[in-house]
Parts: structure tokens; sequence; C-alpha cells
């Protein structure tokens, strides 16, 4: 008898834990930009942190992890130079291909040229919040091997692709005779950003 009272217990449990990680899941799916303050909660339940982990698995949870890291590049300590301001601004110049890069304490944003890296700027990132950049410095691989665009950058798209021994590949849109690129500073870095115009 206790057995078996054990056993309904157990499957009652479960059956709530499983509706409260649905639930969750549907408010996500129904706002992602909740992933930044879910994500800095240190109180999340087992369900809420399920609830995240498969959004990471669907479009629109890839997204929301992607325009976290783009804004996280201007979520520094300084104003000056913002990532934001200079697609901008390349935008207006008529687009152009690159990448950037960014780790818990400096980034690099670099235009491509002809002939390879056409221009380059690295400079010291000191973020706002460290706990989120690292944060989001790790969820980034959700973004590997897809295309984002973001309401933030408008007229870019934009790929990230891992980093091994200080190469990052090309972007899946680059011609086959285009090199891994090779990083010049900050070498510790795990991900690489590429970006192009869109439409293009």
């Amino acid at each position: 008898m206790c057995m078996a009272v054990m056993l309904v217990v157990i499957v009652v449990i479960g059956s709530r834990s499983t509706i409260e990680r649905y639930l969750h899941l549907r408010e996500l799916r129904s706002d992602p930009t909740l992933v930044e303050s879910w994500l800095l909660n240190p109180r999340l339940t087992p369900e809420q942190t399920a609830a995240l982990e498969t959004l990471y698995s669907e479009p629109a949870g890839r997204q929301a992890v992607f325009d976290l890291y783009l804004a996280e590049y201007d979520r520094r300590q300084y104003d000056n130079m913002t990532v934001a301001g200079q697609l901008s601004r390349l935008r207006k110049q008529g687009g152009g291909e690159g990448y950037m890069h960014l780790d818990q304490s400096n980034y690099t944003f670099a235009r491509r040229g002809s002939q390879g890296v056409g221009s380059m700027l690295a400079m010291m990132n000191l973020p706002q919040n460290a706990t989120r950049r690292a944060a989001v410095l790790a969820l980034v691989q959700h973004c590997v091997g897809h295309t984002h665009r973001s309401e933030r950058v408008p007229g870019f798209e934009f790929e990230v692709v891992v980093v091994k021994g200080g190469e990052a590949a090309p972007p899946s849109w680059a011609d086959a005779k285009v090199k891994p690129t090779r990083l010049q500073v900050f070498k510790n870095v795990q991900h690489l950003c590429h970006f192009r115009p869109f439409p293009h």
C-alpha cells in the first residue's frame, strides 16, 4: 500500500514539474525578451531553467540570445565608438563585410577590404554588468550555424562562428576560396561574429 502511495506521489510531482515547465516555456515564447531577466535571476527554479534550455534550441530563443549578444558590445562603462554606431555609419557608406568579437573586457571590430582586413579597431570594453557579460558569452554558442538579423542594427545580417586555435571559420556565404580569419588581438575569444549588408 505504501509503495502504491509513493508511486502516485512521484507521478503527481513529475506531472506538476512537466506542467510548470510547459507554462514557463509558453511565457518565454510569448515574450522572448524575458530571457535577460531570467538569465540574471539567481533563484530560477529547475522548471524555469529547463524552459530556457528548450527555448535556446528554437529560432525565437536563438534570436533573443543574439540580440543580447549584439547589445552587449555597447553595454559597457563608456559610450564612445559603439558597434551600433559603427555599423550604422558603414550602412550609410554603402555597407561592407567584416567581423567583430567580444570577450569579458575587450572587443574588436574589423571591416574587410578586397585584400583581407581593410580596417580594424580593437579596444577595451569593460561591461556594465560582468555577470550578464559572462552569461551572454556562454550562451552565444546557441547562435552558431544560423544567420541572424536585428532590429537594433537594420541593414545587416550576422553569423556567429566558433574560434579554434586562434582562427575562425569563414561565414557560410563566403566564397570557397576565403581563408579562415586569424585573430590578431584578443585571441582568447571563443566566438566571432561575421556581418554583411542585407539585402545583398
